[in-house]
């Protein structure tokens, strides 16, 4: 049967091997924490850049489409009067006139609808990469936080370790 004293000795014994092991091998894990930390922290700025430079183009994108969707509205409205035009015209030029407006007006406002599909379809692109990019950043930064948290204490479990050693 083993005494409280034999117990407790190989508890003692137990915590001395483990502190001897961790002073081996913390300084490297530590260190190899760190290089992680500095790789995890240089995919943060990454991806941070990467979040700004596609919000930044979404804004112009948008703005684009804006203005498209605007131009569309204008040419059709023009259409609208021209094609009331051609309709009130009392003379075979001036009906002709206001027909060939109509026409060219339609044609454009359909050239841009078109565009402005293309440009629905690149916005849509954009945002789920934009969406995409902010998780990633987010879950680099919540993985660097986790991260701190074990350097931390593995610096606090190598202090302790070399202060028991001293």
């Amino acid at each position: 049967d083993l005494t409280d004293e034999d117990s407790e000795k190989g508890w003692d014994r137990l915590r001395r091997r483990v502190g001897e092991f961790f002073h081996r091998h913390a300084p490297q894990a530590a260190k190899d924490l760190q290089n992680t930390q500095q790789q995890i922290d240089g995919a943060l700025i990454t991806y941070k850049r990467r979040y700004d430079v596609l919000s930044k183009l979404m804004a112009e994108a948008e703005a684009v489409r804006a203005e498209l969707a605007n131009h569309v509205d204008d040419l059709r409205q023009a259409a609208e009067r021209y094609g009331h035009q051609a309709a009130q015209a009392t003379s075979e030029p001036a009906k002709q006139v206001a027909a060939k407006a109509l026409s060219k007006a339609q044609r454009q406002a359909d050239e841009l609808e078109q565009q402005l599909a293309e440009q629905d379809g690149e916005l849509d692109e954009m945002r789920l990469r934009h969406a995409q990019t902010r998780a990633k950043y987010r879950r680099l930064r919540s993985q660097r936080d986790v991260l701190l948290a074990r350097l931390k204490s593995a610096q606090a479990q190598l202090a302790m370790s070399r202060s028991n050693h001293h």
